[in-house]
């Protein structure tokens, strides 16, 4: 009877030493790519908004003041923000393997 891959994936592996290990964790890659792309836009749209507000509106009136500082705090602010949206994925996605590693298979 051939196998199917659920069946090659529910196996136990055997390391070098002879100790049984865990099945593999499963990620379905375009949920993973979702919450990639989702948390880095939220990140970037909340550290925008909130740089702005707190670096550069508090020393200008409009944009037309200084067009080349909105520009480096925008470009700071988006970086960050994407370094933040990805470590809260980082954390949403090392969370959920631990949580599947608990939960015993059936």
């Amino acid at each position: 009877m051939p196998q199917t891959r659920a069946d090659e994936s529910a196996r136990c592996y055997r390391d070098r030493t002879s100790v049984i290990l865990a099945r593999p964790v499963e990620v379905h890659r375009p949920a993973l790519w979702i919450l990639i792309v989702a948390s880095s836009v939220v990140g970037v749209v909340c550290a925008v908004t909130t740089q702005l507000r707190r670096e550069y509106y508090a020393s200008h009136r409009t944009w037309r003041e200084a067009p080349i500082a909105l520009l480096k705090t925008c470009a700071d602010a988006a970086l960050t923000g994407l370094g933040l949206g990805l470590a809260g994925a980082t954390v949403i996605l090392l969370v959920a393997a631990v949580v599947a590693r608990i939960t015993p298979f059936h």
